[in-house]
């Protein structure tokens, strides 16, 4: 494509590759097979900017941002294969940058409804969000044994990488500065 493609994220099971791209026109959600076969477009017409997409576990489901009309930002899920989204965020406040939890059951995302970013988790069937980080958190992602969570505080990871008991307790400082890919 000659058009923008950002946000690559691979599939679990490494057959497939999920990305944004403007090759339609906006900034919408597409995947297709690793060795760039079968593109599909996943999202079309849906909002004004959609990105940041996350596999699920099983490869079934796709997590993804998206800025409505009104410029209000919330994290959506769709099948894989395309369809009708699903709206897992509602405001007050922007809500993005998704991820999974290892089982499936459950999904991270920043949002700024405490008026500074924070990773929020709510179950992916529905239910209310439940704030994570107390002191700040942009990215989230689950450790593989699903007993923390590892985030950085902004998006230059300036002010390293944090690490965060889900059964409670006090963040941690885990490395003093990491690199954040940034897409102009």
């Amino acid at each position: 494509s000659t058009a923008r493609d950002t946000f690559p994220q691979l599939s679990a099971d490494g057959l497939h590759i999920a990305f944004q791209s403007a090759r339609g026109g906006e900034m919408d959600i597409w995947a297709a097979r690793t060795d760039g076969t079968g593109l599909v477009q996943i999202t079309k017409n849906h909002g004004t900017s959609n990105g940041s997409p996350r596999w699920s576990p099983d490869g079934r489901w796709l997590l993804f941002d998206s800025s409505g009309k009104d410029g209000q930002l919330d994290v959506w899920v769709v099948e894989a294969g395309g369809g009708q989204p699903r709206q897992l965020t509602h405001g007050p406040g922007n809500s993005g940058i998704p991820s999974w939890s290892r089982d499936g059951k459950r999904m991270y995302f920043n949002s700024d409804r405490t008026g500074r970013p924070e990773i929020w988790r709510i179950p992916i069937e529905g239910g209310d969000a439940e704030q994570i980080t107390r002191k700040g958190g942009f990215v989230g992602l689950e450790s593989a044994d699903g007993q923390t969570l590892y985030y950085t505080k902004n998006d230059t990871g300036s002010d390293g990488m944090y690490a965060q008991p889900l059964a409670g307790g006090d963040e941690k400082h885990v490395v003093s500065r990491v690199v954040v890919r940034r897409c102009f």
